[in-house]
């Protein structure tokens, strides 16, 4: 075990103990906790240790949140992405004589950015996790006597491809309800991430939602009831204050895409209900049309006509359905593509905080509910974990260069067509007064 730098144990979504570990050749490998003591065990008795604690004072082995585990994970599956496509380069150019130099250097940057870069990183733990005591004891718990029985272990160097993930979905070990989840969650990050932000990418950016992101919306636009949502999760998977921070993070990232939208974005295929649907798809089609329209006259009208709908259906409401919360980033966005124009009549600072605070309100009766769903549990542990799911999926994307998810790399604000859509309102503005000057 004298390969092995490091050993980081984390506490994940479902309370479990899991580890890091970072072999001196650059590799890491995400372990469950058995795994990973037999590891630390073996390490123990090479070095002369006695205790867990001689491991940790000779910075062997470390405690970290969660987020810092993903944090780590989801960094090295970047830098491993890069490096193979160097690698790929130099073959499809012939310089056979280059690939293992190119090899080398893959397990180099890794191995600095391991050591590096990724273990600075100190995101916030926002979670209930056990906390170290706890686990130094469940570790203690767990120092072997053989090393027959091997668990699951997780190698993330594999190469994910569509057919596992479709495996994955369709494998036995699986209830109808989460595989539903599975498949329109898959279905839908897929194409957003892949064909969607194909489509409107700038020359360096590029849209991408986080899994969290669809989740979010997947579970405010449907509002599940107990008994469906512990088919899917397992007790305490999702917090609010988790839902209402993930949800944000989602309605900013589609309140970009519909400034330059000019095709339906089938977000409608994680909407359970027909007339959640249907809502949404109205909205989205005046959108749509009003981005497409190259007449201003008629442009105008348009949007004249859009917000006398949201006057129609918002204005001295006291509270707000599941449908109109999914036109929330295209009201916003299409106040943003109006609100300068002298002639469009878009919502006044008045109108919009009131509409906000509806949104707000529902979005929080929403987050209530799934606090209290964390009494519930589908105590399925033999059936495929939605957070495997959520690993699988994020490692095919992230190997197709589809989870481009930093606030740098999805603006697409410098974007020929942003720009086109968003600074049509200041020329017609000028226009228009230039005119009532003559």
């Amino acid at each position: 075990m004298q390969n092995v730098n490091k050993i980081k144990f984390y506490t994940d979504y479902n309370n479990s103990v899991r580890a890091i570990v970072v072999y001196n050749d650059g590799i890491i490998k995400d372990m469950n906790k058995k795994n990973a003591v037999i590891v630390a065990t073996e390490i123990a008795k090479e070095k002369g240790f006695k205790s867990f604690d001689e491991l940790k004072a000779n910075s062997v082995l470390e405690f970290i949140s969660y987020e810092e585990s993903k944090s780590i994970l989801d960094n090295y599956r970047k830098v491993k992405v890069q490096t193979q496509k160097v690698i790929k380069e130099e073959q499809e150019n012939g310089h056979s004589n280059k690939i293992s130099s190119a090899f080398k250097w893959t397990r180099r940057i890794t191995f600095f950015i391991a050591l590096g870069l990724l273990f600075n990183t100190k995101p916030d733990c926002k979670f209930h996790l056990k906390n170290v005591d706890e686990i130094i004891i469940d570790l203690i718990d767990m120092i072997p006597t053989s090393l027959d029985d091997e668990d699951e272990e997780t190698d993330i160097t594999k190469e994910v491809t569509i057919e596992d993930v479709v495996d994955l979905i369709s494998g036995s070990n699986i209830n109808a309800v989460k595989r539903d989840y599975f498949q329109k969650m898959w279905a839908y990050l897929r194409h957003y991430n892949v064909e969607i932000a194909d489509s409107y990418k700038t020359k360096t950016k590029k849209l991408a939602h986080e899994f969290d992101e669809v989740e979010a919306q997947y579970l405010m636009y449907n509002n599940l009831e107990p008994t469906i949502y512990a088919c899917i999760f397992k007790k305490g998977d999702i917090t609010g204050d988790m839902l209402k921070q993930n949800y944000q993070k989602a309605i900013k990232e589609d309140i970009s895409f519909h400034m330059v939208q000019n095709d339906t974005l089938g977000i409608q295929s994680i909407i359970n209900k027909d007339e959640t649907q249907e809502y949404y798809m109205n909205y989205e089609l005046m959108l749509i049309n009003f981005n497409r329209e190259s007449n201003n006259k008629i442009k105008v009208n348009q949007a004249n006509n859009f917000f006398k709908k949201v006057r129609s259906d918002f204005n001295h409401k006291e509270k707000i359905t599941l449908p109109m919360l999914t036109v929330e980033p295209i009201i916003k966005a299409m106040q943003k593509l109006c609100n300068e124009h002298p002639q469009i009549h878009s919502l006044s600072n008045k109108e919009l905080k009131y509409i906000n605070k509806l949104f707000e309100n529902k979005i929080n009766e929403i987050a209530t509910n799934y606090d209290r769903y964390i009494l519930f549990d589908s105590s399925k542990n033999s059936e495929i974990s939605r957070s495997l799911f959520e690993e699988t999926v994020i490692s095919y994307l992230q190997n197709n260069n589809s989870y481009m998810i930093s606030e740098e790399e999805r603006n697409i604000k410098e974007g020929k067509l942003y720009k086109t859509n968003y600074r049509w309102q200041y020329k017609e503005k000028k226009k228009i007064k230039a005119k009532q000057k003559n």
